[in-house]
């Protein structure tokens, strides 16, 4: 099918546009203000015992909330993807800044598919991160029955704006958001914290439909809350369409003698990036190759540390690509990489994307001790675990794949589970019985 995209830029009031335009701080933060009395005024609804409305909606029609841009996040095409192959109708919104060119966003996409970007940019940036009032007056008056909303993020609106249209709310929770903002984390503040979890616990307790991306975090977070309930699973499982002609050894110009480690995904300190540098330097033979985000100033510590150490000739960074190419560009490199703070335990529970895009790009994985990645690389003999925190435990997993004996046993397991995630359509048949 032809991909056609119409985009609906939301009415901007021309205060927006003078803030946007001329950066006049003074009218964001009263927007901003705005957004924290509505967001606390907005908590009281979740506890009134309000009625189920009867006002007719457009039952087959979907209308998906995301707060960030579909680029950033292959989840959010893959759901709506897998919804219009059910036949329903989406509209998606989300915040005027998260991308400017909608061509960007949506190539990949099977079906036409209508865009709202409304809200003050950046405002998803500000306390409490949850809200934003525009976005909560179209959930309130859009015609569509169902609200699909992507995360805490969003998900906090979707239960307001159903307890008072009587519409139907699905909360997607790709992450466990308040294990994320524990005390061991410095990027909030105690009171933000607390708006976390109790929003958290809101949703899970009053959201319609709940889904989530894996059996574990789906006991952690019922268990963290003290709740009861049927969540669906809906594996992070990337949509697939073959690979695409790609050789990283070749881009890069790397020697074939040598062995080539890939990273794809942000490049941050919680993701013990230069611990695998440090690693590096204890391994002959052996490349990596970091692409994704990454701020400026840390970039330029990693290469300090990476010259430091005399392995800068064997480290290349790359900027970000397209979600969908990214088992594609995997071709060439030997095992993917995937580090995180296993100590908080979001990143513990979770079900990480790299598991499926390293698999459907053909790749072993050498894996942080995520309890997800555990149970498949164990059952499947797809990689090696290690505690990125030790340097010691990089270089026992990088040295290891040395041996070529194991490399080609591992690639050849990955192609057997490859086949099954191709083949696997459960999460067609979890959407079908949400909207049927």
């Amino acid at each position: 099918m032809t991909l056609r995209i119409t985009t609906v830029v939301g009415a901007r009031p021309q205060f927006i546009k003078a803030a946007k335009r001329f950066s006049l701080l003074p009218l964001k933060f009263i927007y901003f203000l705005i957004s924290n009395m509505m967001f606390f005024l907005a908590g009281f609804f979740v506890f009134l015992p309000f009625k189920k409305r009867a006002i007719k909606y457009n039952a087959n029609s979907v209308l998906m909330i995301s707060h960030v841009a579909i680029s950033f996040d292959g989840r959010i095409k893959k759901s709506a993807n897998q919804l219009m192959n059910i036949g329903k109708k989406v509209t998606l919104i989300r915040p005027f800044d998260s991308i400017e060119d909608p061509s960007q966003e949506f190539s990949g996409l099977n079906h036409s598919i209508k865009v709202k970007k409304l809200g003050l940019g950046g405002m998803f940036n500000y306390f409490p991160c949850i809200f934003d009032p525009l976005i909560l007056f179209n959930m309130i008056f859009s015609k569509d029955k169902y609200l699909h909303c992507h995360d805490i993020n969003t998900a906090f609106m979707g239960i307001v704006a159903a307890k008072i249209t009587g519409k139907t709310i699905i909360a997607d929770l790709h992450e466990w958001k308040s294990a994320c903002v524990l005390p061991q984390t410095k990027n909030f503040s105690p009171l933000q914290k607390k708006v976390f979890v109790w929003a958290e616990k809101m949703v899970i307790k009053h959201a319609d439909v709940l889904i989530t991306v894996g059996q574990i975090i789906e006991q952690k977070m019922l268990q963290a809350h003290n709740i009861q309930r049927q969540m669906h699973i809906v594996e992070n499982r990337p949509p697939y369409e073959g690979l695409e002609p790609y050789s990283l050894r070749e881009k890069l110009n790397i020697d074939p003698k040598v062995l080539v480690g890939y990273y794809i995904g942000q490049m941050a300190p919680y993701r013990n990036i230069a611990q695998i540098i440090e690693a590096l330097a204890h391994v002959k033979d052996f490349v990596i190759v970091f692409q994704g985000p990454i701020n400026e100033d840390y970039l330029l510590s990693l290469q300090a540390l990476g010259k430091k150490l005399n392995v800068n000739h064997r480290l290349f960074f790359l900027p970000p690509i397209p979600h969908d190419f990214i088992p594609s560009a995997c071709q060439g490199a030997d095992v993917g990489i995937f580090t995180c703070l296993s100590s908080v335990p979001s990143m513990h529970s979770t079900m990480p994307n790299k598991l499926f895009e390293y698999v459907l790009g053909e790749l072993p994985i050498i894996s942080e001790n995520n309890l997800e990645m555990i149970d498949y690389l164990e059952k499947y003999d797809i990689g090696t675990l290690v505690d990125s925190t030790k340097v010691e435990s990089l270089v026992r997993a990088f040295e290891s794949y040395l041996d070529s004996k194991k490399l080609e046993r591992q690639k050849k397991n990955v192609l057997k589970l490859k086949k099954k995630f191709i083949n696997n359509r459960d999460a067609e048949k979890v959407y079908k019985e949400i909207y049927s």
